[in-house]
């Protein structure tokens, strides 16, 4: 799996202050949990899965080679059959999100079956997600995710029903011309005003724009 820029939003957007205990569900090649252990306290500890057995093997050998690899435990599976014995305080997860072809192309014709496993929620519905979240957030806790935006009518109410409340909404545009396309949203247990801003990534010039880099700058060595 590739590093792509809507996990780097979804990981810079993250606000991790006093949090322990944490979890990183689809976690790919371990980018978003790598991104909250830089944020988090030296004692922090960040559980990360994937259901596919290559993208945790993938993810694991990334956190041995970090500064972080006592404080990330990645493992294989559905975490969904998973039942942990205390709950988190903070879940970040980019989750599978193309229901089905939107259109014939080769690029999905090529798409590995791990891959397509990945970006489709065949393997992770929303309501599901957010029925496992609920029993696992802690009452103060934070559930942060991303979806494309005309989802996002959907996802709220179906959060709502599971006792999830969207506080902070931040919708994603490629460029200031082009509508949001991706939405990262927070979810708290107590329903509140929701707060909506936005980012466009790239400037008139095809550059990344000052405020993806002011967002980002964290994480990229040439900002």
């Amino acid at each position: 799996m590739k590093v792509n820029t809507d996990s780097m939003i979804l990981g810079s957007w993250v606000q991790v202050t006093s949090q322990t205990r944490m979890l990183d569900i689809g976690t790919g090649t371990g980018i978003l949990a790598l991104m909250l252990a830089q944020k988090a306290a030296p004692d922090a500890v960040i559980d990360a899965i994937d259901i596919d057995a290559d993208a945790a093997a993938q993810a694991r050998e990334n956190v041995l080679r970090s500064p972080w690899a006592e404080n990330i435990n990645t493992c294989q599976g559905c975490v969904l059959s998973q039942a942990p014995a205390r709950q988190y305080d903070l879940i970040v997860s980019n989750p599978p999100y193309f229901d089905s072809v939107q259109k014939h192309s080769r690029a999905y014709e090529k798409q590995s079956a791990a891959r397509k496993q990945a970006r489709q929620t065949g393997s992770l519905q929303p309501e599901a997600l957010f029925h496992w979240v609920n029993a696992y957030l802690d009452r103060d806790g934070d559930f942060y995710c991303l979806y494309p935006a005309p989802a996002v009518q959907f996802l709220i109410p179906q959060a709502e029903a599971e006792g999830l409340y969207c506080d902070s909404l931040l919708w994603v545009q490629s460029v200031a011309e082009k509508p949001a396309y991706v939405a990262a949203l927070r979810f708290r247990r107590e329903p509140s005003i929701v707060k909506k801003d936005n980012i466009i990534i790239h400037n008139e010039a095809g550059e990344y724009s000052e405020a993806f880099k002011a967002l980002c700058r964290d994480y990229y060595l040439n900002f």
